[in-house]
């Protein structure tokens, strides 16, 4: 008798803990929207400051069905005071916007990061932030207010 109350409460206790989290896995947008990620997917990462020479791609991804035009979306660097652009790290390109084609769903952002030596008391990373989009109707980063992978933070360590 015993086994099956224990048996009893422990699928009522799965059933409720299983149940209260499906809701966040399956998230779904309905909005349309551009964002970036580096490789893993992440909306960050850190470099090395003693590797030289690293290219490293991050990815502007468009989350929406075909469209019918392409899509233009617009970018800047922004470094920390501890670093500068051609010293610390190179863009590949000079363009500061990709333009996605149709039926393609990401573009690539290169960036070489080459060795320095960092002051520890300054801001050593680097944000890649999506600026615009030539459609008004797609989202800057993810949609809501905080709008998660708007931009991409690399610190340099």
């Amino acid at each position: 008798m015993k086994n099956h109350i224990l048996l009893f409460f422990t699928a009522i206790t799965a059933l409720v803990t299983f149940s209260s989290c499906t809701d966040r896995l399956n998230t779904v947008f309905t909005d349309y929207y551009v964002c970036i990620k580096d490789e893993y997917g992440a909306s960050s990462s850190n470099i090395d400051a003693s590797v030289n020479n690293l290219t490293m791609t991050y990815y502007i991804y468009l989350v929406a069905p075909t469209l019918a035009n392409p899509v233009t979306v617009n970018y800047e660097f922004i470094p920390g005071d501890g670093l500068t652009e051609g010293v610390d790290y190179v863009p590949i390109s000079s363009s500061r916007s990709v333009t996605i084609a149709r039926g393609v769903t990401r573009m690539p952002v290169r960036i070489t990061y080459n060795s320095n030596v960092l002051d520890p008391a300054k801001d050593n990373t680097l944000t890649i932030k999506l600026t615009g989009c030539s459609d008004p109707s797609l989202i800057i980063g993810y949609p809501g207010p905080a709008a998660n992978f708007s931009k991409h933070v690399v610190t340099k360590r």
